[in-house]
């Protein structure tokens, strides 16, 4: 449980200042994106090193298209928090990790669409990033 105890931090911070400022700031997300590169090289050198960059680059490639789009419909901090979380996980884990928070966001925009009637109000994505986050380590820890 320990291993998830700073990716949870990092999206708590990162869900917190969404919310309230509008920002994922880079002094919560690099931080522990450097952890998360030492770590996995600590537990198992570079081919975990490797492993680690790689599960990054699963948020970024699925994201980065709607980051460059106009009207930006995912945030530099967001995309961020998302590879900082997923350079902790596996490759078969950050997949199923995006996979939850994207389902989660398309519900909670959906919501807020129906709710609002405009595309207008924000959907901060570090929410549903905290949510799978939180959900993932409670699954590593019950197996």
């Amino acid at each position: 449980m320990t291993f998830f105890a700073i990716p949870l931090l990092m999206t708590s911070a990162g869900a917190l200042t969404d919310l309230s400022r509008g920002k994922v700031y880079n002094f919560i997300v690099f931080p522990a994106f450097l952890a998360g590169i030492l770590l996995r090289f600590h537990q198992g050198g570079t081919g975990e090193l490797a492993a680690a960059l790689l599960s990054g680059m699963i948020p970024l490639v699925i994201t980065l298209p709607f980051y460059l789009i106009p009207g930006r419909t995912v945030g530099g901090g967001d995309i961020k928090l998302l590879v900082s979380c997923c350079v902790f996980l596996g490759l078969q884990q950050a997949l199923r990790f995006c996979f939850l928070v994207f389902a989660i966001a398309a519900v909670r925009a959906v919501t807020v669409l129906l709710a609002h009637g405009s595309r207008k109000a924000g959907v901060p994505l570090a929410v549903p990033v905290w949510f799978g986050m939180l959900v993932c380590s409670c699954t590593a820890y019950i197996r």
